[in-house]
């Protein structure tokens, strides 16, 4: 969902240089390049980036 507002250039330029140099980033590419780990409860097949996925929206959540 977009936001009706967005706010300035400036201020989401700001934002993503800050993610950019705590290394956001860097971390969400490393573990999107990860191999899949396996499914909870130890099942056959599977993705489960639950682990990196809820690390980013907590930053993003803590950051804004």
């Amino acid at each position: 969902m977009m936001p009706n507002d967005p706010p300035p250039w400036y201020t989401v330029y700001q934002q993503t240089q800050r993610r950019l140099k705590a290394g956001v980033v860097a971390t969400l590419v490393h573990d999107l390049r990860a191999p899949p780990l396996p499914p909870p409860g130890g099942g056959k097949g599977g993705a489960a980036r639950s682990t990196w996925l809820k690390r980013f929206i907590t930053f993003m959540l803590e950051s804004t």
